[in-house]
């Protein structure tokens, strides 16, 4: 889990990686200083430049800083969903920038399970794969600040809805930001806001798939997808149960953390 913190207006951001990451960095760029950056501006910027826009403003804790009265928002996602989308992104697609450290040529099955086996055996996933992506919840940054400063009730939880893979960007809601932006002193500017989310829907075109597919490696994947186009492929046929077993264990803390939010999400696929 990531963090971010607007302390002129008293916001704290936490989120899981690939849960609308360019998205939701717009909007917190947006949301610093409203007058600076036009949405449209930051709609069209590739997310290159919004990483690095990000980075140059970004706010990390400040040592002795009381943050009790801070809004705090949580930006998640279905642990089945979100880990699957890092796999397909990072090591099926060959067109995205695959990571320096990973598996070649794998499946989705074999990938999991060796997640599981590294855990039992409490070696570091960082040596097989990106960390900070493929980690649980609570094992990254952004969890450590959270307890740090109490494991607040957040003020807002905003879940991204499954989708069919691949999936192509993800954007948060009007909805969404619409309640983000009501914890903020009205300001007309931040109803601009909503001009960051693309007008074109991103529908769904899936279906279930009757054969193996979580047991096909990487480039035969890859090959099907190329074939397909993007949200083809329903999340349920990435999941027979014995992989959905290795999954729970897998990423227990991670559904533990939801869980003590009272949300339940282990029987969502």
């Amino acid at each position: 889990m990531k963090y971010n913190i607007i302390h002129k207006k008293k916001l704290i951001f936490f989120w899981l990686p690939k849960s609308g990451t360019i998205s939701l960095l717009r909007l917190m760029i947006f949301l610093k200083n409203p007058n600076k950056f036009l949405p449209t501006e930051l709609k069209e910027n590739n997310p290159n430049e919004i990483f690095k826009k990000f980075r140059s403003r970004r706010e990390r804790e400040r040592e002795g800083y009381d943050y009790s009265n801070f809004k705090t928002f949580l930006i998640g996602r279905n642990p089945y969903s979100r880990i699957l989308s890092g796999f397909i992104d990072k090591y099926v697609n060959q067109n995205s920038q695959t990571p320096e450290i990973g598996p070649q040529n794998i499946s989705y099955y074999e990938f999991i399970k060796l997640i599981c086996d590294m855990k039992a055996r409490e070696i570091g996933i960082s040596n097989f794969v990106e960390f900070s992506s493929f980690c649980n919840a609570d094992e990254d940054e952004g969890y450590h600040f959270y307890q740090k400063i109490g494991n607040p009730n957040f003020s807002f939880i905003s879940l991204m809805k499954n989708s069919g893979y691949p999936e192509g960007a993800l954007h948060h809601s009007v909805e969404s930001i619409n309640k983000i932006i009501s914890f903020l002193p009205y300001h007309i500017e931040y109803e601009r806001a909503i001009d960051l989310v693309p007008i074109k829907n991103n529908g769904q075109n899936n279906k279930i798939l009757d054969y193996d597919i979580a047991y096909w490696p990487m480039e035969k994947l890859w090959k099907y997808i190329l074939e397909n186009g993007n949200k083809s492929i329903d999340i349920r046929s990435f999941y027979p149960q014995e992989l959905k077993d290795l999954f729970v264990e897998a990423y227990a803390n991670e559904f533990m953390f939801y869980r003590k939010l009272g949300i339940e999400f282990e029987k969502e696929v």
